[in-house]
């Protein structure tokens, strides 16, 4: 008979001593609890290996589940009604102090110890957060407000969660954070995007929004993608890994507006320069460094090696020199990719 691997023993260890305080075991190291007011709370035991099938190093996510937010955020996005979302994610070792930290590494011969330190630490620390978070709306909200950028869900579960607290205006006002949270976060939504997606959240969740107001003037190509903000020795290492010494140079010594532009064509070719054949964008660094070029030479071309002979890292602690916003503002307001770029770039991608 085969031994039990470490996974198997973690389980088994933990069990019982989590049903003996209230939680109802699930399948594979899964714990939930009933905690009032529509929240359940949700505890895994989750495992890493060490290179050894008998033993593991274990931890517990903490997580609540706001029941009736997650059924109306799975149905606004579409997603299938038995999956069961959480609303706020945690994980013991982010609520213990240091020197309260229980030792993780568990084999057959420590499990029970380690699962009763581990349950300790959970009973002093973990419960009385989950519980606190349960029975404080504000205090949820603020946690779930932190996740807005991951995924739309997110977005979608932080305007909804907020639904039953305050009248129209801080509704309004919650959705206006989101918006903004949107426009300056990794998703890399453009501004259309952003503004449909904000707007078909808000008719969805039955928040009136007044009317769009007029802009002063139409917004220009470039401000409609996300800004990229690169520093001139990120830019540098790119184009000498790309074989172009020259531009290299430029770069660290050229203007800030210059800087500015260089950052904002690489915008651009993000989302209209060629593709990979898979029909990914290119890569950054690419970019980049096609735009350096560009606005170096006043003229577009190929970079003279395909690929990156090595990836430098700028050393920790160098000063870096980076656009300012409002010098990127200006420039994407003011600075378009001009038609002898987009004919080029576009004979590329055919190439």
């Amino acid at each position: 008979m085969a031994e039990p691997t470490g996974v198997q023993i973690a389980r088994k260890a933990f069990r019982e001593p989590f049903e003996s305080i209230g939680w109802k075991p699930r399948a594979a190291g899964w714990f939930t609890k009933d905690l009032g007011r529509g929240w359940t709370g949700v505890v895994c035991v989750t495992h890493s290996n060490t290179g050894n099938p008998a033993i593991v190093d274990v931890s517990l996510n903490i997580d609540l589940r706001h029941d009736d937010v997650e059924q109306q955020a799975a149905n606004f996005v579409s997603i299938r009604s038995d999956y069961k979302a959480r609303t706020i994610l945690r994980q013991l070792h982010q609520l213990c102090p240091k020197d309260a930290l229980p030792a993780s590494r568990l084999n057959a011969h420590n499990a029970p110890e380690v699962a009763a330190a581990i349950l300790a630490a959970f009973i002093r620390y973990g419960q009385p957060w989950l519980e606190d978070v349960a029975a404080d709306d504000t205090l949820a909200l603020d946690l779930t407000s932190r996740a807005v950028g991951g995924s739309t869900m997110h977005v979608v579960r932080y305007v909804l969660f907020g639904e039953a607290l305050g009248g129209a205006d801080e509704r309004y006002q919650r959705l206006l954070r989101v918006r903004d949270y949107i426009m300056t976060s990794r998703l890399g939504w453009t501004r259309e995007t952003t503004v449909n997606a904000f707007e078909t959240l808000a008719e969805g969740t039955g928040i009136e929004l007044p009317e769009r107001a007029q802009a002063e003037r139409p917004v220009t190509e470039l401000e409609m993608y996300r800004p990229i903000l690169a520093s001139a020795e990120v830019i540098a290492a790119d184009l000498r890994a790309y074989g172009e010494p020259a531009a290299a140079a430029w770069i660290l010594v050229c203007s800030n507006d210059d800087l500015a532009r260089v950052c904002a064509v690489a915008s651009w070719l993000i989302y209209n320069g060629p593709t990979a054949k898979d029909g990914s964008s290119m890569f950054l660094a690419t970019a980049l460094s096609l735009a350096a070029i560009y606005i170096h030479e006043a003229a577009p071309r190929d970079l003279k090696r395909a690929r990156r002979v090595r990836i430098e890292e700028v050393p920790s602690g160098t000063p870096q020199r980076f656009p300012s916003s409002h010098g990127y503002t200006a420039v994407a307001q003011n600075y378009p990719v001009r038609d002898d770029a987009r004919a080029y770039w576009a004979r590329a991608q055919s190439r």
